[in-house]
C-alpha cells in the first residue's frame, strides 16, 4: 500500500461527516449505556423502588393535609401546589439512597414481605435518640413518630416512616457532631 494512500482515505470519510469506526464506537457505547439499567437490576444493584415512592407520596398527601389543618401550610394551598411540592422533594430524594432496594429487596417489597420486627425496633432506637435532643423535628418526622407510637404504621408505610426519621437523625448526628 502506498505511503499516501490512508490519510486520502481517511480524508475521503472526514468529508462524509464521520469516519467508519466512529460510528461503531459511538453504537458500542449507545449499546453498553442502553445495558447498564438492565445488567444493574440482574446484578443485584440498587434501584429506585416504585413502591417506597408511590408510599412516600401518600404519606406526604397526609402530612400536608395535617398541615393545613394546624395552620402550618396555608389553607390557599391547592392540591396541585402540594404535588408539585412533593414531586420536588421525590426528586431531591432520588438523588440519595432514600428510595433505593436491592432487586432481592424489590422482589420482597412487591410481594409484600417487609422486616416490620428490624424497622420496629430501628425506629424506636432512633425516637429515643430524637426525644434526647429536644430539639424540634419536620412535621414528616413528627407524622412518622405519632403514626409509629399510636401503633399505626407496618409494611411499606413503615418502611417509609423508618426512613424518613433514619434521614432526620443522621442530619442532627452530623450537626450536633455525635454531642447531645
Amino acid at each position: 500500500m502506498p505511503r499516501g494512500a490512508a490519510p486520502i482515505k481517511i480524508a475521503r470519510f472526514a468529508a462524509m461527516g464521520t469516519l467508519p469506526m466512529n460510528r461503531l464506537c459511538l453504537l458500542s457505547v449507545v449499546l453498553f449505556f442502553a445495558a447498564v439499567p438492565l445488567l444493574a437490576g440482574e446484578g443485584g444493584g440498587a434501584q429506585h423502588s416504585e413502591l417506597l415512592i408511590k408510599t412516600y407520596r401518600k404519606i406526604m398527601m397526609e402530612v400536608f393535609e395535617l398541615m393545613k389543618t394546624d395552620r402550618r401550610l396555608p389553607p390557599t394551598s391547592t392540591e396541585s401546589d402540594i404535588n408539585a411540592r412533593i414531586d420536588a422533594t421525590v426528586e431531591n430524594l432520588k438523588k440519595t439512597d432514600f428510595f433505593k432496594v436491592t432487586a432481592e429487596q424489590q422482589k420482597k417489597f412487591e410481594a409484600g414481605e417487609f422486616n416490620d420486627a428490624e424497622n420496629n425496633e430501628r425506629l424506636q432506637e432512633m425516637i429515643k435518640f430524637l426525644q434526647g435532643t429536644k430539639i424540634e423535628m419536620p412535621a414528616p418526622t413528627v407524622y412518622s413518630i405519632q403514626e409509629f407510637q399510636a401503633g399505626r404504621l407496618k409494611g411499606a408505610e413503615l418502611e417509609v416512616c423508618r426512613r424518613l426519621v433514619a434521614l432526620n437523625v443522621e442530619k442532627l448526628k452530623s450537626i450536633l457532631g455525635g454531642k447531645r
